[in-house]
């Protein structure tokens, strides 16, 4: 362990994130430090040790990347039923489905609002097809 304060250490808080920002994570420069033998980690004797802590959390983070899969079918699915169901409500009402008193057209607008926001269908497929094959169709630049 290389103890705050050690010469050589420098350690910021990584700002600016739109992800994970209750996650403290650290941008660490080691200069010359030099870490006494009684700081070493008991049973840590090279990136083994590192990769066992990875392999251990690995099923986490993909249940974390199936969970955000999901978010993105539910919202796909329940906002396209919902636009839907709106839709058919303003057809059954005719031309009394525009009136305030009815409330089909709020619906309708805050659905259309709904859909917007988080991304379109068109934005959700993009993100599930990343997720379910690792690659990109949005475009670099």
């Amino acid at each position: 362990m290389v103890e705050k304060g050690a010469p050589g250490l420098k350690a910021s808080v990584i700002g600016g994130k739109t992800a994970k920002r209750a996650v403290w994570q650290a941008d660490i420069t080691l200069d010359g430090v030099r870490v006494p033998a009684a700081n070493r980690l008991a049973g840590a004797t090279g990136f083994g040790a590192t990769a066992k802590v990875l392999t251990a959390t690995r099923a986490g983070v993909a249940w974390e990347a199936a969970g955000h899969a999901m978010a993105s079918l539910a919202k796909m699915n329940n906002a396209a039923k919902a636009r839907q169901m709106v839709a058919d409500a303003r057809d059954l009402l005719g031309g009394n489905g525009i009136l305030l008193e009815n409330h089909v057209a709020r619906h309708q607008a805050d659905m259309e609002a709904v859909y917007t926001y988080e991304g379109t269908d068109a934005m959700q497929s993009l993100i599930i097809g990343r997720e379910i094959t690792g690659h990109s169709a949005f475009s670099a630049a």
